[in-house]
């Protein structure tokens, strides 16, 4: 609910998620118990985020190639210029019920919140990206990485333009990119396609370039 959601964030939850996070990175070389703890703090941390659209999350269910024609938009890369068209049948972050009779349509509570919030909720979210970049390179468990990368994705989604720009300033969020991309975890590689969709269509003026620099184009040009 949308109340409790407030609460979990007035109550410092990302703050510990942090916390727990940094702690798991700093201790990674029990892989096993680390990759359990990780799995254990995402399921929480997703369930804390919206969902991404039906439409993404379908792909990733079916852990489909994001290169066979979903709904992603459509993103070209050739001999070192990436461009990006945003999809023309991406729906809004909603949940949606269907009937035999009538199909409803309910802005998730969480929505809510982050739509009416202060941007300071959007930055506390937003701490969590850093701890969550680190934590992908140091566990292993496949479950435990794609479920840092969708929640990684689903900040991404949610922030607007300029709160965004203010969360990557002092990441190497391309070189990250770049790294997700040459996964062999199919589920990973599609959240991070839709992560430099989302990054091109948010922030083009950082990212056409910064995507050339730190290799995003080069594999991106790979995979397709």
């Amino acid at each position: 609910s949308a109340t409790l959601f407030h609460e979990l964030l007035d109550s410092g939850l990302c703050r510990v998620l942090c916390a727990i996070l940094d702690e798991i990175v700093h201790n990674s070389g029990v892989t096993s118990k680390s990759s359990l703890h990780v799995h254990d703090v995402m399921v929480l941390g997703n369930e804390l985020l919206p969902p991404l659209p039906s439409q993404i999350s379908s792909i990733l269910d079916q852990s489909m190639s994001p290169f066979s024609g979903g709904s992603f938009g459509s993103i070209t890369a050739n001999r070192g210029f990436i461009s990006y068209r945003p999809p023309s049948s991406i729906e809004l972050p909603v949940t949606t019920t269907t009937t035999t009779t009538n199909t409803a349509t309910n802005v998730d509570p969480r929505l809510s919140i982050l739509n009416l919030g202060t941007p300071n909720t959007i930055l506390t979210i937003g701490e969590l990206l850093l701890p969550l970049f680190k934590t992908i390179s140091c566990v292993v468990t496949a479950s435990s990485r794609q479920k840092c990368v969708l929640s990684i994705a689903k900040i991404i989604h949610y922030t607007p333009s300029n709160i965004l720009e203010q969360l990557l300033k002092d990441l190497t969020y391309s070189s990250y990119i770049a790294r997700l991309l040459a996964d062999k975890d199919l589920v990973v590689v599609a959240l991070a396609v839709y992560l430099v969709e989302m990054s091109m269509e948010k922030l083009p003026h950082i990212f056409k370039d910064g995507f050339l620099r730190e290799g995003v184009v080069h594999e991106m040009e790979h995979l397709v």
